[in-house]
Formats: structure tokens, sequence, C-alpha cells
């Protein structure tokens, strides 16, 4: 057997799983938190319909959900379009070298679903977000994966 590779568990050993399947392994990020008394400002320049910024705004008033800033970026240059999925809502991302700031409602668990939309050919396609520490590559998708994260909201 392989005894050669080791398990850090938590946040800390976050990028040293890249044999890691990454459907089955959720990756924990720290995203800016938008306060309630600006999420209409920040759902207006958003991409979302009236009748999902009146829904997410609802729930925000509810405190059912949470609203966070996610800057998501083309890491490794070769291009590609992701849906993100964060609960019922879906935002589809052209990656490119610039971040596209992405408002999400999020619940208290904060799960949230990158998959490929364009075919990620032999290469792949590299995402990364723009965390509170800094910019942050995520693992490469392939074809039929997709990447679990956990949103922490600071």
């Amino acid at each position: 057997p392989n005894n050669t590779s080791s398990h850090t568990p938590g946040a800390a050993g976050a990028g040293d799983n890249q044999g890691a399947d990454a459907s089955q392994q959720r990756r924990g990020i720290q995203l800016s938190l938008i306060a309630p008394e600006k999420a209409a400002e920040a759902l207006a320049s958003s991409g979302y319909s009236k009748k999902e910024q009146a829904d997410i705004l609802a729930g925000v008033k509810r405190r059912d959900l949470r609203l966070v800033a996610m800057p998501i970026f083309d890491a490794t240059g070769t291009g590609g379009t992701v849906s993100v999925v964060c609960g019922t809502t879906h935002r589809t991302v052209a990656l490119q070298p610039t971040p596209k700031v992405l408002i999400l409602p999020i619940t208290i668990a904060g799960n949230v679903d990158i998959l490929p939309v364009s075919d990620p050919g032999v290469t792949g396609i590299g995402a990364g977000v723009v965390t509170l520490f800094g910019p942050q590559p995520l693992p490469v998708m392939h074809q039929g994966e997709s990447l679990g994260l956990t949103v922490i909201a600071q």
C-alpha cells in the first residue's frame, strides 16, 4: 500500500488535495459578507431578475439567506465557462483573467458548487476565487466533474 500520502484535516491542507476526488470533498473558502442594509444595492447590479432580487431580499430580511461577494476568475489561462450553483440560484460565467464578482445568496450551510459548462478539453477548466486572503486557485475540473465549496462568510 502507498503510505506516503498524508491527509491534513480542515483548511490547513486544502491546497494539497489535487489527487482527491473534487466531487467528494468540500473546500472551505472565506468570502466577504455583504451587510443586509447594502443587499438591495449589491443585487441591483448583480444580473438577477427583479423577481429573483425580491425573493433574495426577502430571504435576507428573514435571515434565511446572507449575501456574499465571490470574485471568480480564470486561474490557469485556459478559459472556459462554468455554472456556479448556490441553492436554487445558478450563475453562468465565462472565466477571464480579471475577476468577475458574483453576488451569491447563501444559507447558513453555505454550499456552492461549480460545474464546467463548456467542454474542459484535455487541460480542464481552472477557476479561482478571490477570498479574504487573496486569490486562490481551485482544483482543475474535467468533463463530468464538479467542485464543491463551503462558503464561510466573514
